[in-house]
C-alpha cells in the first residue's frame, strides 16, 4: 500500500499547485494585473513548471523504494493507518504551502523568491508577524480538515495495481524532464503572468542556492580596462585615484561649513504615492513640512528590502546580485558616511525600533562606526504598544530624544539614522492616536505621519533643534511588483531635507537615488572630502543621470528615456520609453548599456576585491 503514497503524492502536488496558481491568477485577472485571455497560457506554462519539482519528487520516491527495507515496506502495506497518516502529512504540507503562497503573494505580489528564504532565516519575527496579521488558528484548522478528510477520500480511490518499480518511476521522471525542453523563463512580457506561471517550490529551492551571485560569471560584462571609461559620465568630478579606486574623486565645498546635527528618518515602506494621492488624509504633516523643505521630486529606492535601503543610504552603493552587503560575511570596516563625519567630530548613531540582530543591522552599523540603539535600549515600561517588528514609532522617537539629551558631551554634533517599523503588517499601533481603524496600510501610514509630527513638536523644545538638518525618506516602497520585471514606478519614494530657517525651500527635479542622500547631506554641511560614494550632491551640482534599481537577481538602470535590465545567464534587455510605457528595443541600440554594465561591474569588483574597505 505504501506505493499508493509514492505514486499519488506527486499527483497531489500537481493538483494543489494548479489550484494555487488558478486562484492567484483569477485574483489578478479580477484586479486587471493580467488579461483574462492569458489564463489558459498561464495554466499551460504553469503545468510545465510543475513538472520540474515532480521530477525531483519522483527521484526521491525512487530512492525511498530502493533503500527502504523489504520488511518495513511489508509492514506499512499491512497497516492502513500508516498509509492514511502518510496521506495526512502529505496533504497538510501541501495545504500549508498553498496558504503560505497566498499570504506571500498578498504581501509581495510574486511567487516564493529570495525574500522567502530570508523569512525562513528569521522565523521568530516572521511567524509572530503572521500570527498578528492573519487568523492562523482558522487557517490551521482548515489545513487540518483538508488533510484529514482529504486523506480519507484519497485512500478510498481505486488502488494502483501496477507494481511501482524503479523502471516505472524512471518513465515518470523522463516525462517530467520534458519541461526542460521548453523556454519557460520570460515567456510573457507581463511580469505578473510570468510569476503566476512559475512554481513556488522550484523558486524557493533556486533562491536558496543563489543567495549571492558572482556578477562577472552570471552577468554581462565589459573589459576591465573599459569600466572607468563607462562610469566616468556618471560622475561630475574627475577621478583622483583610478589606479586604487575607480570612483575616488575630490569633492569641493559648495557653501560655508556648517556644524549641524543630522537626523535621517527612514520610514518603513513609505511610497511616494502616499504623498501624491492622499497627502491631506494619509500624510498631512509630511506634506506640510515638504513646503518648507528641499525636496527630491523624482527619487528612487535601489531595492525592495530594508537592508537594501540601509545599504544605499549608509554606503552610497548600487545593489549587487544576491543579498545586501549588510548580510554578507564582509560587512564591516567599509567606506561609509561615518568615514567622512567621524573625522569631522560627529557622533554616529543608528536607532531601530526592533531587535537589531534582524538582518544583521546592529552588527553592520557597529562594524562601520555607529553607536547602535534598538529595542533592548527602550525600557518596557515606556512601551504602550509593539509588534513583532518593533515598538510603535512614537516610542522609538521618544527613546531617541531621551538618548540624545543624555549625551556626555551635548556640544558635539551628531548624525542619527532612525529606522521606523510601524508601517509594516500587521499595521497596529497605540489606540486613540488617529481616527482611522487599525490594521490597514492607510492607517499605518497615517499613524507614522502623526508620530513624526509629535516628534517634531518635542524636538522643538530641545536646544539642538534649530541647528539640525532633518531628512525624511523611505527604505523602499510598499510594493515592488509590476507588469515589468522591474517596474520603476514601484521604486519611487519621497525624500525631503528640512532645516528650520537654514535653507530656502527648493524642488530638485533631476532624477535622484538613495545613493545621493548622504552626498547631498555632506554638501549642505559644506564639507570638502575625497568621495568614494556612487552618489553625488544633487542639491548643489544636480545631474540628471540614470538610477540603479534592482531585486536580488535583476539589476535595472533607469534613465529618462531608456531602461536596462541585467539578469543572470548574461541576459540583457533594453527598453525605450514611449509615452508612459516601455517598449523593448535591441540592446545594441541602447545609449546607456555600457554605463549600466560599468556601474554594476565596478560595484561588484570594488566590494569583492576589498576596494570598498575604509583605508
Amino acid at each position: 500500500m505504501q506505493q499508493q503514497i509514492y505514486f499519488r503524492a506527486p499527483m497531489l502536488f500537481l493538483v494543489f499547485s494548479t489550484f494555487t496558481r488558478l486562484t492567484l491568477t483569477l485574483m489578478n485577472a479580477w484586479n486587471h494585473s493580467v488579461d483574462w485571455l492569458q489564463i489558459p497560457s498561464i495554466l499551460l506554462v504553469g503545468f510545465l513548471f510543475d513538472l520540474r519539482p515532480i521530477l525531483l519528487l519522483t527521484l526521491l520516491w525512487a530512492i525511498c523504494i530502493r533503500f527502504t527495507p523489504e520488511f518495513l515496506r511489508q509492514k506499512v502495506a499491512k497497516t492502513p493507518l500508516l498509509e492514511w497518516l502518510g496521506f495526512v502529512i502529505t496533504l497538510f504540507a501541501l495545504s500549508f504551502q498553498m496558504f503560505a503562497e497566498w499570504i506571500f503573494w498578498g504581501d509581495m505580489e510574486c511567487r516564493f523568491n529570495f525574500i522567502a528564504i530570508d523569512y525562513l532565516v528569521y522565523t521568530h519575527e516572521v511567524v509572530h508577524n503572521i500570527l498578528q496579521s492573519y487568523p492562523m488558528k482558522t487557517y490551521l484548522s482548515i489545513m487540518a480538515a483538508i488533510a484529514g478528510i482529504g486523506a480519507y477520500f484519497v485512500q478510498k480511490l481505486p488502488k494502483f495495481r501496477k507494481p511501482l518499480s524503479i523502471k516505472f518511476l524512471a518513465q515518470i521522471a523522463a516525462f517530467s524532464f520534458l519541461s526542460f525542453l521548453f523556454p519557460l523563463t520570460n515567456w510573457s512580457k507581463n511580469n505578473f503572468a510570468q510569476e503566476l506561471s512559475e512554481n513556488g517550490t522550484s523558486n524557493l529551492l533556486y533562491a536558496f542556492f543563489h543567495n549571492q551571485l558572482n556578477y562577472n560569471q552570471f552577468y554581462q560584462t565589459i573589459h576591465p580596462n573599459l569600466v572607468a571609461q563607462n562610469i566616468a559620465p556618471y560622475f561630475p568630478q574627475n577621478f583622483s585615484k583610478p589606479d586604487q579606486d575607480p570612483i575616488a574623486r575630490m569633492i569641493p565645498s559648495f557653501c560655508p561649513k556648517k556644524e549641524m546635527n543630522v537626523v535621517l528618518i527612514t520610514v518603513e515602506s513609505l511610497s511616494q504615492e502616499f504623498l501624491d494621492k492622499k497627502p491631506t488624509t494619509w500624510t498631512p504633516f509630511i506634506a506640510k513640512l515638504k513646503r518648507d523643505s528641499i525636496c527630491f521630486e523624482d527619487h528612487y529606492a535601489t531595492g525592495t528590502r530594508t537592508v537594501r535601503g540601509l545599504e544605499a543610504l549608509a554606503l552610497s552603493v548600487p545593489p549587487t546580485p544576491g543579498s545586501s552587503i549588510l548580510r554578507r560575511p564582509h560587512y564591516g570596516n567599509l567606506y561609509n558616511v561615518s568615514s567622512v563625519l567621524k573625522p569631522a567630530g560627529y557622533e554616529m548613531f543608528f536607532w531601530y525600533g526592533g531587535y537589531g540582530y534582524f538582518d544583521n543591522m546592529n552588527a553592520f552599523f557597529e562594524a562601520n562606526g555607529f553607536t547602535v540603539r534598538d529595542r533592548l535600549h527602550i525600557p518596557s515600561e515606556k512601551i504602550e504598544h509593539e509588534t513583532i517588528w518593533g515598538v510603535s514609532d512614537e516610542h522609538l522617537f521618544d527613546a531617541f530624544l531621551e538618548d540624545i539629551q543624555s549625551r556626555k558631551d551635548p556640544s558635539k554634533p551628531f548624525f542619527s539614522l532612525i529606522m521606523t517599523t510601524s508601517n509594516h503588517r500587521p499595521y497596529t499601533f497605540p489606540d486613540h492616536r488617529i481616527e482611522m481603524a487599525q490594521g490597514t496600510r492607510e492607517a499605518a501610514v497615517r499613524y507614522t505621519d502623526w508620530a513624526i509630527e509629535q516628534f517634531f513638536k518635542k524636538a522643538k523644545e530641545t536646544p539642538w533643534y534649530q541647528n539640525t538638518l532633518f531628512i525624511i525618506t523611505a527604505d523602499h516602497c510598499a510594493s515592488s511588483a509590476g507588469k515589468m520585471q522591474l517596474d520603476p514606478t514601484k521604486y519611487l519614494t519621497p525624500c525631503i531635507f528640512y532645516a528650520p530657517g537654514k535653507f530656502e525651500p527648493k524642488s530638485i527635479t533631476t532624477r535622484t537615488s538613495q545613493m545621493d542622500v548622504v552626498p547631498s547631506i555632506l554638501g549642505l554641511l559644506g564639507l570638502s572630502y575625497e568621495s568614494r560614494f556612487y552618489g553625488i550632491d544633487q542639491i548643489h551640482s544636480p545631474i540628471d543621470r540614470p538610477v540603479p534599481i534592482g531585486t536580488y537577481q535583476r539589476l535595472g538602470f533607469y534613465g529618462k528615456n531608456e531602461m536596462i535590465i541585467l539578469s543572470p545567464k548574461k541576459e540583457v534587455k533594453a527598453y525605450q520609453k514611449v509615452s508612459n510605457d516601455f517598449e523593448e528595443i535591441p540592446s545594441t541600440k541602447s545609449s546607456i548599456l555600457g554605463n549600466a554594465i560599468g556601474l554594476y561591474q565596478s560595484a561588484y569588483d570594488r566590494y569583492s576585491k576589498g576596494v570598498m574597505d575604509e583605508k
